[in-house]
């Protein structure tokens, strides 16, 4: 991938192994700076702290996010790295944990129709609490999981320097963009249904 909009970060969110079979979790956000700079990445990671922090019950503990774990520049080809001070959340979510590729899913939308206007984040390993009897979400868990999506938007909407949480969007109607395109998160849907996640980066 080549490089794309200036200012524009790839903020890696990562905890360690929790439970029997169990690699390493990942999640990654896109990120435009804006005027802010450091600043704006200080409070990225600050709102997604608050992100997972709104989840912690439900996700199987064992092992901390660090947030902001890895950051990198994708304005310069090939990316470079940016340093940043990591931010932990702790899962509290009681054992057992349900298995490994047992998550919720959390789809980002933006105001560009389509699948190039989406994104999603897969969270997990969840602890066994946050599932009902039939695989789906407890109450409990799906008020969590709308809490935690609405400090992303709520970001989104206030921020005044121009910095925004990013869907990369590098294709358009099947076809590779030459430079991808970065849409504003507007609005999210948690899945109500616990998914499969195969790889452990999203």
């Amino acid at each position: 991938m080549g490089s794309i909009a200036t200012d524009t970060v790839r903020i890696i969110c990562s905890r360690n192994a929790v439970g029997s079979g169990v690699g390493v979790a990942q999640n990654g956000f896109w990120f435009l700076l804006g005027s802010g700079g450091t600043t704006a990445l200080n409070a990225a990671l600050a709102v997604l702290k608050t992100f997972y922090d709104a989840m912690v019950p439900q996700i199987a503990g064992g092992a901390d996010y660090s947030i902001g774990s890895a950051v990198y520049d994708y304005s310069t080809d090939p990316p470079t790295y940016v340093p940043a001070t990591p931010l932990s959340s702790h899962p509290t979510g009681a054992q057992p944990l349900l298995p490994a590729q047992c998550c919720s899913l959390i789809s980002w939308r933006s105001g560009t129709a389509g699948p190039t206007g989406r994104g999603r984040t897969y969270i997990g390993p969840l602890s066994a609490v946050a599932a009902d009897s039939n695989g789906f979400l407890t109450s409990t868990a799906t008020t969590a999981m709308n809490t935690a999506g609405g400090k992303i938007t709520a970001y989104n909407s206030s921020a005044s320097d121009g910095s925004m949480f990013l869907i990369l969007s590098r294709f358009l109607n099947k076809v590779e963009r030459p430079t991808p395109v970065g849409h504003m998160i507007t609005s999210f849907k948690f899945n109500s249904r616990i998914v499969t996640q195969r790889r452990r980066s999203s």
